[in-house]
């Protein structure tokens, strides 16, 4: 039955592919001019130019680099926050709206103070996917911790459990599926945060391919590098999915 699903999913994703490449197709050099919106053929060839040169993969494995340093951080300084904010409610009272504060604020935005704070090497960038990804797996950790059910925290110190071991045997199980929802939806964000990051004086990765692309107007260029931001953020997150299944005390905490 699951591999029946997997099968049909997959049939079904291919199918939706196909269909916005048919439609995309058509619509080039009809519909819109072909300068503004490149032909698949044009858009493939570049992607065979670029990967001919290397281009393409450095520009990959670079940006690859920066989103998993940034999503380990911030997943790591995420899992504390939420847990420290969901738990303990004087502490929430005071940080809550710091925190509130902070998740309206873009990405985007902080380039300029982080080249200002960290000069313009490679810490400023893993630093602002890291920020993304900490505010999303903070609010999951969070909501998971104020979801635990009160009955079964009043059963647990009723049979005698210390509030440690009520943290470690009640609290941390309960939030584990929201915790691992966080952490699957911070990959997404972390990508999203990847091209703005990458404005901080780069000449490689695939935030800098599309701008410089687009002073260039090398248009298949550029949605060459959005359909590797795509690419690469789904697939990060199908090999997230794989992991966490395969991983036996990571599966049952998943929500399926």
């Amino acid at each position: 039955m699951f591999e029946q699903g997997i099968q049909r999913t997959l049939v079904v994703a291919t199918l939706s592919i196909l269909t916005g490449v048919i439609l995309w197709g058509l619509c080039s050099g009809t519909i819109v001019n072909e300068t503004l919106l490149p032909h698949p053929f044009s858009v493939w060839q570049e992607v065979v130019t670029q990967s001919d040169s290397g281009l393409l993969w450095e520009s990959i494995s670079i940006s690859l680099w920066r989103v998993a340093w940034g999503w380990v951080l911030g997943v790591g300084v995420g899992i504390i926050t939420g847990l420290i904010l969901g738990q303990l409610r004087s502490v929430n009272a005071v940080m809550g709206p710091i925190f509130e504060f902070l998740k309206g604020v873009a990405p985007i935005s902080l380039v300029p103070i982080m080249i200002l704070w960290f000069g313009i090497g490679e810490l400023p960038k893993v630093l602002i996917i890291a920020y993304i990804t900490w505010v999303v797996v903070t609010v999951g950790t969070m909501t998971g911790v104020r979801e635990v059910p009160k009955t079964r925290l009043r059963a647990a110190r009723c049979m005698g459990l210390s509030e440690l071991q009520v943290f470690c045997r009640i609290i941390l199980p309960s939030a584990a599926s929201y915790i691992l929802v966080g952490m699957r939806t911070g990959i997404g964000f972390a990508f999203i945060a990847l091209v703005s990051a990458e404005f901080i004086a780069v000449d490689k990765g695939i935030g800098f391919l599309i701008m410089d692309s687009r002073l260039n107007l090398q248009t298949s260029l550029m949605v060459v590098g959005i359909i590797s931001l795509g690419v690469l953020g789904a697939g990060s997150q199908i090999l997230y999915d794989v992991i966490t299944r395969q991983i036996p005390w990571l599966s049952r905490f998943r929500r399926h």
